[in-house]
């Protein structure tokens, strides 16, 4: 949608929601998206997913956002970056939401189309080996977060790692879960070098990338 110039507002977590629903907007925590944006991008996605049929009835989710990826003008897009420099993007849940949705509907038409995540599984599981150093940088969690900390498991667990979360573990959820208890499965290696951060991903994030970015700079490394 952003890619598409729709705006969003930014609004308050304590909104009125039953009045929002009435304006036809929708809340996710205090962003504010329209209910028209989401037809707007219904409109979009029949064109992308068609072009994708038409030259492969069975696809990964990565596969697919590579595409919609290298037909996106926004330089600003993920999508675009990521299909620019053959970055594979990963998404076990992918049927979770709006473009879930589509892909459900699309399918209705084009019976023959199959979204293979179990293929994805197998990408990011056989794209390291037990003989490489591994790292990860969690922002948040649930499925994803444990999608790649599961891989890493079965190619010998990892080398490093950030969790960053807002979760606590006392829940025994994905998202609360520490790099301490990751260990116990050998997702995490005893030996490795890594951290649980409590805090908002919005603003840990890029305090620890700035602090890398001046590091590196210092050393040289980057250009």
């Amino acid at each position: 949608m952003k890619a598409h110039n729709e705006d969003f507002v930014i609004g308050s977590f304590s909104e009125d929601d039953v009045e929002l629903y009435e304006k036809g907007v929708n809340r996710v925590g205090n962003l504010f998206i329209r209910t028209e944006s989401y037809a707007k991008f219904e409109d979009l996605m029949k064109p992308y997913l068609k072009d994708i049929y038409s030259s492969k009835k069975r696809v990964t989710p990565s596969e697919i956002f590579n595409e919609i990826g290298l037909k996106l003008e926004d330089e600003d897009s993920i999508l675009f970056q990521a299909a620019k420099k053959k970055v594979p993007i990963f998404c076990p849940a992918v049927t979770d939401g709006a473009f879930g949705f589509h892909l459900f509907m699309f399918q209705q038409d084009h019976s023959d189309f199959i979204v293979d995540v179990v293929k994805d599984f197998s990408n990011i599981l056989f794209s390291t080996s037990q003989d490489e150093k591994k790292g990860l940088i969690s922002l948040g969690g649930s499925i994803s977060k444990h999608h790649a900390i599961l891989a890493c498991l079965l190619n010998g667990g990892l080398d490093y790692a950030v969790y960053m979360t807002t979760a606590s573990s006392y829940s025994g959820s994905m998202s609360g879960a520490s790099t301490n208890e990751a260990k116990s499965w050998g997702k995490i290696k005893d030996d490795s070098d890594a951290v649980t951060v409590i805090g908002d991903v919005s603003v840990t994030f890029p305090l620890v990338m700035v602090s890398v970015l001046e590091e590196l700079s210092s050393e040289g490394l980057l250009e």
